[in-house]
């Protein structure tokens, strides 16, 4: 079991042998931008202005978020980055108190959070980047999730473009 354990570990952060300070630190900056969710057919449905910090802390990768909504709501998060037994790990607690759990891995020079909630009832995942453009750097975000009740399936995507704010 202990072998296994170690080859996934190794599956998923060593195809670019890179350590999590390597993968996260591109992400290292203050962001600001759109955040936008559409449903499963484009039409858009929500859009909110985010703003976003990252630092490191040690080891761990703390991130602080602002969410503006257009109805006036704002969300205040934070979230702490960090790898365990060779995962990566990100967990958001929001003011409510609202919590998540994403893993993560590293691919093709792009960051994937997922999750799923124990119930089945959400499954969520993001593909994130940080690209150079002529205007600067953009942190870029790409999701999809679905989330299932009694009667009903939502599948939502998600994007995020974010400039750096020097």
């Amino acid at each position: 079991m202990n072998l296994l354990f170690m080859m996934l570990s190794w599956v998923l952060l060593s195809p670019q042998q890179q350590t999590i300070h390597q993968i996260l630190d591109p992400f290292n900056a203050n962001w600001r931008g759109e955040f936008k969710v559409y449903n499963f057919d484009g039409k858009l449905i929500d859009q909110l202005e985010v703003e976003q910090r990252y630092s490191w802390k040690g080891d761990e990768q703390i991130g602080v978020f602002i969410e503006r909504y257009k109805d006036g709501k704002v969300v205040r998060a934070r979230a702490r980055n960090y790898e365990k037994d060779g995962q990566l790990v990100c967990e958001v607690e929001k003011d409510s108190g609202e919590r998540t759990l994403h893993l993560g891995r590293f691919e093709d020079g792009a960051l994937f959070w997922y999750r799923q909630t124990p119930d089945g009832k959400i499954t969520e995942s993001f593909k994130e980047r940080v690209v150079r453009t002529g205007a600067g750097r953009v942190y870029q975000i790409d999701g999809l999730g679905v989330y299932k009740s009694e009667n009903t399936t939502s599948i939502l995507l998600f994007e995020g473009r974010y400039r750096e704010m020097k």
